[in-house]
C-alpha cells in the first residue's frame, strides 16, 4: 500500500521500514537524565487562559472543560465558572473584531450555516480565510442578506468577487449589497449537483 500510495518499488518501501526500525532501536537505546520537574502556579488568571485557550483552540464544550480542568489541575470548576469565562471572552472578541478594517477584503465566500435551526450568515475572506461576517438571523432572505452586508460597508468592506451556492437569498443579498461584484458558483456545490446527477444515471 505504501509502495502504491507513494510510486515507490516494493523493495524500497521494505528497505525504508528496515531503516526505521533501526533507527527508532538506536533511539531506545539512549540514556536520558532524569526528567526534569515542572511547577505551574495554578491561579485564577492560568485558569481563565486554559478555558479560552481549550475553547478557541480545541474546540471544547463547557463539560469538556470541566473535564480538563480535573485532569490536569485536580480542581473542580463549576459549570458557571467555565461558561461564565467563554461568553465573556466570546463577548471581548466580538468587540475587538467588531473595530477591524475589512478594507482589504475584495474576494469572499458567503454561505448560510445553521444553529438550533436557525440560519447563521457566514463570510470568509477567500485570501485569508478570515470570517468577517457570522451573524445569527430570523431568515436568510435577500432582504437580510443585504442588510448583513451594508452593515459593513462602513467598516471598509468593498467586494469585488463573491462566491456562493445558488440559494436565491444569498445571491441576490450580496449583488444587491455590491452590484459592482462578479459572482459565480462554487465548486463544492457545483460538484455535488454534478455527482448527485451522475449517481442518478448510473441507478437509471
Amino acid at each position: 500500500e505504501v509502495a502504491s500510495e507513494y510510486g515507490i518499488t516494493q523493495s524500497m518501501a521494505y528497505r525504508l521500514g528496515h531503516k526505521v526500525e533501526r533507527r527508532w532501536e538506536a533511539f531506545e537505546a539512549q540514556t536520558w537524565d532524569a526528567p526534569t520537574a515542572w511547577t505551574i502556579r495554578v491561579d485564577r488568571a492560568q485558569v481563565v487562559r486554559a478555558t479560552i485557550g481549550a475553547r478557541v483552540d480545541a474546540n471544547c464544550s463547557v463539560r469538556e472543560i470541566m473535564a480538563l480542568h480535573e485532569h490536569f489541575y485536580g480542581l473542580d470548576a463549576s459549570f458557571g465558572f467555565v461558561q461564565g469565562v467563554v461568553s465573556e471572552g466570546s463577548q471581548k472578541a466580538g468587540e475587538v473584531l467588531g473595530t477591524q478594517c475589512l478594507g482589504g477584503i475584495k474576494s469572499a465566500a458567503v454561505d448560510e450555516l445553521f444553529s438550533q435551526e436557525k440560519p447563521v450568515l457566514v463570510g470568509i475572506d477567500l485570501d485569508t480565510e478570515y470570517v468577517f461576517l457570522l451573524r445569527l438571523a430570523e431568515d436568510r432572505s435577500a432582504k437580510t442578506w443585504k442588510r448583513e452586508l451594508d452593515a459593513l460597508k462602513c467598516r471598509g468592506l468593498k467586494l469585488e468577487h463573491f462566491v456562493s451556492d445558488a440559494g436565491k437569498g444569498v445571491v441576490r443579498g450580496a449583488e444587491r449589497a455590491f452590484p459592482e461584484a462578479s459572482s459565480r458558483r462554487d465548486p463544492f456545490h457545483v460538484l455535488e449537483v454534478l455527482y448527485d446527477a451522475l449517481g442518478r444515471e448510473e441507478r437509471y
